[in-house]
């Protein structure tokens, strides 16, 4: 059953891939989503494949939104952190009416002068053609797409001890405490 519906969703971001590609935008519906939850859901799973990844999350932060373009989001921003930084360490906070997750990791970091530029489609810092390797450079791009279309964004920098923090906000709806 789950693995079922793990292939759906999979089937849904394949599908939302190739919307972004043309210009489209999602048709899922906007619903209220439990961020905390989610990312829970998704650090689990990063887990249960034996990554290495910590999450310190506040109960219940909910914003509205389209459940499976933020899971997409999430899940590119926290692969990264794993595939590239050897690890993540994932943050959920509600401050000042938005939602606050920071994802770090102890990799590299980022040259400063393409902080911005990885945002772009097919942009990939690591040249080979393995795309196991560096991916195919939209992974970024679609995540800062959705968090924007959401009212939020996702900027990097960084870190001074190593690494990487990435920063995404959104605009909460309500928090339940």
């Amino acid at each position: 059953e789950k693995m079922e519906k793990d292939l759906q969703e999979m089937e849904y971001m394949l599908n939302s891939t190739l919307v972004f590609l043309r210009g489209d935008s999602s048709s899922e519906p906007t619903r209220r989503v439990d961020v905390s939850a989610l990312i829970e859901t998704i650090c689990d799973d990063f887990s249960d494949f034996g990554s290495n990844i910590t999450l310190d999350a506040q109960f219940s932060v909910i914003v509205d939104g389209k459940y499976l373009d933020l899971k997409r989001a999430f899940i590119n921003l926290i692969d990264n952190a794993i595939k590239h930084g050897g690890g993540a360490e994932v943050s959920v906070r509600e401050h000042d009416s938005h939602l606050c997750v920071t994802i770090q990791d102890n990799g590299p970091g980022i040259p400063p002068d393409q902080l911005e530029a990885v945002f772009g489609p097919f942009y990939r810092l690591e040249a080979s053609r393995n795309r196991s390797t560096g991916g195919t450079g939209l992974g970024l791009t679609v995540a800062r797409s959705i968090l924007r279309s959401h009212g939020g964004d996702v900027d990097l920098i960084n870190r001074i001890e190593g690494g990487l923090r990435v920063t995404v906000c959104l605009p909460t709806s309500t928090s339940v405490q």
